[in-house]
């Protein structure tokens, strides 16, 4: 059976947990059995007849815990490091144009490629200009990431679709593991480097 197990891609580790759970569960209900089936359990108080009925539904779900664990190994928390992220995938690559959300009907944006690094801490690289886009800043009141409303000192960031979010959100947005974190909250238009070159 051990073999058979290695061979499915349980690590060892998994197969001890696999047995630890059966054993223990077939141990709680040799136990509760033998209290039923004990002569003194038919004089005894009400609450240790309830221990019993309590044991069974236990010593039950830690047997189809232990089942589930060997039929299916893929729905066990991984233990091992999580692995990190490939090398292109830890630079992040967007372009915006910043600006005070009180200047926004005043000025023509202008975009810039703004680099990051994922990880503990992100670090953001001064932004780069990028070539101009035609963009029609869709002026809101409120921010679609975060719902607060737009006060006239906020830096916002206009992407080049034109919608307009707290500029905080839009990094945050951008440093994201999601799918989505290349293209715009709203309307899901791209505004990574590599979509609009």
């Amino acid at each position: 059976m051990m073999h058979s197990l290695c061979c499915y891609g349980m690590t060892l580790k998994k197969i001890l947990l696999v047995f630890v759970l059966a054993a223990s569960s077939l141990v709680l209900i040799v136990l509760a059995t033998a209290l039923v089936l004990h002569p003194d359990m038919h004089e005894t108080n009400e609450e240790s007849r309830w221990i019993v009925v309590l044991i069974y539904p236990i010593a039950l779900s830690t047997l189809t815990g232990a089942i589930c664990i060997a039929v299916d190994h893929r729905a066990v928390v991984h233990w091992e490091e999580p692995t990190p992220l490939p090398v292109a995938q830890k630079e992040v690559r967007r372009v915006w144009a910043s600006e005070l959300f009180s200047n926004l009907q005043m000025s023509r944006p202008e975009f810039c490629s703004h680099c990051a690094q994922r990880g503990p801490p992100a670090e953001w690289a001064a932004p780069c200009p990028a070539p101009w886009m035609p963009c029609n800043p869709v002026v809101v009141k409120t921010c679609l990431c975060c719902l607060d409303d737009f006060e006239e000192s906020n830096q916002v960031a206009i992407l080049p679709c034109g919608h307009i979010f707290h500029e905080a959100c839009i990094k945050s947005w951008s440093l994201s593991l999601a799918e989505a974190a290349g293209s715009c909250p709203a309307c899901r238009a791209q505004f990574h480097t590599v979509a609009l070159v």
